[in-house]
């Protein structure tokens, strides 16, 4: 399969370089059957989930002003991220762009899951992120998946589970969005707590 680089970039991207190690993910037959074998499949830009469009609120929902403020200040964090893979459970993966024009070249990677909540990994391979997801916080499976992802030449680069929790990052989506809804309930002369 050839990687849509051109839509990718376009929608997901927002006119940023797609880093060469994504499109390897897809170009590199190990690495795409190892990723479908662990459940990541490839968000389609031209058919975006439905965490990225809001389409599972009702109209009642919306009109709700204190939904509303956590939707508004929601979108504000959805667009500093370039979502490219959903998970089986339906979470979303994603590189933080934040407000720079060009990705750092070991870009944050971020998520963001069924329940509305952002979190963040750090700057972490692909592999790290798919060993530590998918060890399910099991020493021995997560030595087991680095094994897997490096023979498929995904690079693992936190050796162990519990090096990978000391992992920071430098960023916190989550209070970021947590802050914009109070100011967003603000406006919409609710409260600045809920």
């Amino acid at each position: 399969m050839t990687f849509p680089t051109a839509k990718f970039q376009e929608v997901l991207f927002r006119g940023r370089k797609v880093p060469a190690a994504l499109v390897s993910c897809v170009e590199q037959p190990a690495i795409a059957a190892l990723l479908a074998e662990h459940g990541f499949r490839w968000i389609n830009p031209e058919e975006l989930p439905s965490l990225l469009t809001n389409e599972y609120l009702s109209e009642s929902e919306r009109a709700n002003p204190d939904i509303a403020s956590n939707v508004a200040a929601t979108e504000v964090i959805m667009a500093k991220i370039a979502w490219f893979w959903e998970d089986d459970d339906g979470n979303l993966i994603g590189y933080w762009l934040g407000d720079d024009p060009e990705l750092p070249a070991t870009p944050i990677i971020v998520g963001y899951d069924t329940e509305g909540q952002f979190s963040c990994e750090g700057a972490v391979s692909l592999g790290d992120l798919i060993t530590y997801k998918r060890s399910f916080a099991e020493d021995d499976r997560y030595e087991e998946l680095a094994s897997e992802c490096n023979a498929a030449g995904l690079t693992v680069t936190v050796p162990t589970l519990r090096a990978f929790y000391k992992v920071t990052c430098a960023i916190n989506p989550n209070a970021m969005r947590e802050a914009g809804y109070y100011a967003e309930r603000v406006k919409r002369g609710l409260s600045g707590k809920a």
